[in-house]
């Protein structure tokens, strides 16, 4: 590739990574310890580097270089693709999309759902799974599960993960490719990496087919998860163990079941895809949850 030719593709994907979430707003404004190795250039370095995190002096948001690092390798190979140990337990080993999940898992949860026995003391109104359990969802594994709850993914067939879907064919800088969206002017879905002949083979056509999940051939809906969603939030609501914000509505002391229910609540609601990335699950841990409140 030519890097710094006037017509060089590295000019197209950087008008592409601008436009991405990675690239705007507060994704690129948290330099503190407990963030900066997801949310800086060098604190992702560093973290992938040694498993530490760090607060940079001099801290940049995510460009280029972070993910790759063509003046070392001589080529725009991925810094790392190696299997991730997540954060809540299991592995996640999806190829290129293995450098997304460094980040885009649930953080360790504390006090954990597993261990609180049957009351669940909780002072972090930001309690559960953080901002970014997509790994999580495809693998399966979002650190806890009920028995019985249903684990499975049919999204667990694509050989790389996040990129086979959020970077496919790219429309000018808006979706595909490096700007990882999924939409182009506001609601046109950019699904040619879910149209493959592997996967949805061209059922998802337009975008009323993918508001509304009737191309997908497994029987699954966003507005379904949508509806269990409000249902549930009304729930936790009348509670009064959530806000009007959904944060946990701190301090507080939860019994086994109103934990279960809110930490599956905080999940789909950071997980961001209405079920998309895991319809199974989703609607399994919705379905259940409801029915802790009877």
């Amino acid at each position: 590739m030519d890097c710094h030719g006037e017509d060089s593709e590295v000019v197209a994907i950087s008008g592409q990574w601008g436009g991405s979430k990675h690239a705007s707003g507060e994704n690129i404004d948290r330099n503190g310890t407990d963030c900066s190795y997801c949310h800086t250039h060098e604190g992702f370095i560093h973290y992938v580097d040694t498993g530490e995190a760090i607060e940079p002096m001099n801290p940049s948001g995510i460009g280029c270089f972070t993910c790759h690092e063509p003046h070392t390798n001589e080529d725009f190979s991925l810094r790392t693709d190696d299997p991730v140990d997540l954060t809540e337990g299991g592995t996640f080993d999806f190829g290129l999309a293995n450098l997304c999940v460094n980040c885009h898992q649930s953080r360790a949860v504390d006090p954990s759902v597993e261990d609180a026995g049957t009351r669940v003391e909780i002072t972090n109104k930001r309690w559960g799974p953080h901002h970014g359990p997509q790994g999580n969802f495809l693998a399966g594994d979002l650190g806890y599960l009920s028995e019985g709850l249903d684990s499975s993914d049919p999204h667990q067939g694509a050989d790389n993960g996040c990129v086979d879907c959020h970077m496919a064919t790219v429309v000018g800088a808006w979706a595909g490719g490096h700007t990882m969206n999924m939409y182009y002017e506001e609601t046109e879905p950019n699904v040619a990496g879910c149209n493959t002949t592997d996967c949805h083979d061209g059922g998802i056509d337009d975008g009323d087919d993918w508001a509304a999940g009737e191309g997908f051939n497994y029987g699954f809906v966003q507005s379904d998860v949508m509806d269990l969603m409000a249902e549930l939030r009304a729930i936790l609501l009348a509670e009064e163990l959530i806000d009007a914000d959904d944060y946990v509505n701190v301090p507080i002391t939860m019994t086994l079941p109103e934990a279960e229910a809110v930490f599956y609540f905080r999940s789909v609601l950071e997980d961001r895809s209405n079920g998309v990335h895991n319809p199974d699950l989703t609607v399994d841990i919705l379905e259940y949850s409801i029915s802790l409140f009877p």
